[in-house]
């Protein structure tokens, strides 16, 4: 016998359920059922690439860039298609707990690695769909989860430019960001993420997919809007809601 319970991640996205069997939680996600530990935390943000990776995960080769411990992007892109996938993250518990969910689960096709980065990927090792969602808050300290540096863009740029020689030719980077960090546009002096992705080689870089998100107090980005707005003078948060967006650079089309 299993509870069960709604689970609306933002206020106009679709829902999910929860269900609690033999004391445990677990989110229902399509065929799966995964664990969620005891501090309640589902990354809800990784819900949104359902969007495009219906779209884009059939047949391919997929790497998770800092999976966390439920694993959501890589999973979404195996429902839909997905060749193989391999799942990333520095963080010990999370490869632990991910492995756990893929034991209880039986999936198939997936490997999971501890590794900073691309630090313990073989060099040789080359992929379609590069999917990441990583700490890119604003702010001068925080949780490893959710702190992106001093401007948010620590690992992005990071990511952007190491992730381009492990891909395939024609090979897609997936990525989710503010658009208050610059992706077309700069809101501050810096160069925008477009700029800079295409001085790195890629040959397409543009948003395929934008989620507005409001700014409610309690929330991360609420605690740091003051600074936030510091390191972006040029973005006007009273006239415009803050979106996610998931941007697509590929190249050597």
């Amino acid at each position: 016998m299993s509870d069960k319970q709604i689970y609306k991640p933002y206020e106009n996205w679709k829902e999910f359920n929860i269900i609690e069997e033999n004391g445990k939680k677990f989110l229902e996600l399509y065929n799966y059922k995964l664990q969620i530990d005891e501090t309640n935390y589902i990354p809800k943000a990784g819900l949104l690439f359902e969007e495009i990776l219906k779209e884009k995960a059939d047949g391919k080769n997929v790497l998770d860039l800092g999976c966390g411990q439920m694993g959501i992007l890589g999973l979404i892109a195996l429902h839909y298609g997905a060749k193989k996938l391999l799942s990333v993250d520095v963080d010990e518990r999370c490869i632990k707990w991910l492995s756990t969910i893929i034991q209880e689960n039986n999936i198939k096709n997936i490997r999971v690695l501890k590794s900073d980065m691309f630090a313990n990927i073989d060099k040789k090792e080359k992929f379609n769909l590069i999917l990441s969602n990583p700490p890119h808050m604003p702010m001068k300290s925080g949780k490893l989860c959710d702190s992106g540096g001093s401007d948010g863009k620590k690992y992005i740029i990071e990511i952007i430019k190491k992730s381009f020689n492990y891909l395939e030719d024609n090979g897609e980077l997936n990525m989710m960001m503010f658009d208050f960090e610059g992706t077309n546009k700069s809101y501050n002096n810096d160069k925008s993420i477009f700029e800079l992705a295409k001085e790195i080689g890629y040959s397409e870089i543009k948003t395929i997919f934008t989620f507005e998100k409001d700014i409610t107090p309690g929330s991360v980005t609420y605690d740091c809007l003051d600074y936030i707005k510091k390191v972006y003078p040029k973005y006007n948060f009273d006239m415009i809601k803050p979106k996610c967006n998931i941007i697509i650079n590929s190249f050597r089309k």
